[in-house]
């Protein structure tokens, strides 16, 4: 059945139009993350850990130039095969912007991702950046770190980088939901017609309602949030 439900959030992946809807926690992550991907993005832009690039058409509306890299090729037009610790294939200076969508957890040294980051962006260049607090374990036995806002905070002073704003992705209610929609639609994303009654049923019941409470307890994010995305610049 785990299995079973992977596969099948794994081909929801690839539909980025609907996959927001899919939970609550996907919706909070991703329209914080356009928010900030349509305000900063510029110029050649890096997405580092791309996964089925669901944020491409974002992207390559603002960008000069867009490229994708990944430890596989989940989907076609991954430029870069390789682990964000030691992108040595990117040169230095190369890009205006990087983005790195929930990958961070996933490395075993996240000080090491961030240096090469720093490397291969230009002098001026932004790092757009999120990363999971309430998350469970997931791409086993790969998932390493949940991160506070004072853990990023040291993390990247670690580095030149620094921190411009910090935006919290959602809170508990997103998280809670988002286990009950992975049931609900990744246990029945391979079956036809009852997979679209339940993806609606879903949307309806359990996505929307989870957005609207975490937005009533919105002093609770700052506690108990989801997620983060971050946007920092390079000197």
């Amino acid at each position: 059945m785990l299995a079973r439900i992977e596969n099948n959030r794994r081909a929801l992946d690839m539909l980025p139009t609907l996959r927001r809807w899919s939970s609550p926690a996907i919706y909070g992550l991703e329209t914080t993350l356009a928010k900030a991907l349509k305000r900063h993005v510029r110029g050649d832009v890096l997405d580092a850990g791309c996964g089925a690039m669901p944020y491409r058409d974002i992207i390559e509306r603002r960008a000069t130039s867009y490229d994708g890299l990944d430890i596989e090729r989940r989907i076609s037009g991954v430029r870069y095969v390789c682990s964000i610790t030691d992108m040595s294939a990117v040169p230095d200076a190369s890009y205006d912007t990087v983005l790195c969508s929930e990958v961070l957890e996933h490395v075993a040294d996240p000080t090491a991702a961030l240096t090469e980051i720093d490397r291969v962006l230009r002098p001026g260049g932004l790092l757009v950046l999120t990363v999971p607090f309430l998350g469970r374990l997931h791409e086993e036995p790969h998932d390493y770190y949940r991160f506070t806002r004072h853990g990023l905070a040291a993390l990247l002073g670690a580095t030149p980088l620094e921190i411009e704003e910090i935006s919290p992705t959602g809170s508990v209610a997103g998280f809670l939901g988002h286990q009950l929609s992975t049931v609900l639609v990744g246990s029945t994303w391979h079956i036809p017609l009852i997979k679209w009654f339940m993806f609606a049923a879903n949307a309806g019941f359990v996505v929307a309602p989870a957005i609207i409470i975490d937005r009533i307890l919105r002093p609770l994010r700052d506690k108990l949030p989801l997620g983060y995305v971050v946007v920092a610049t390079k000197p």
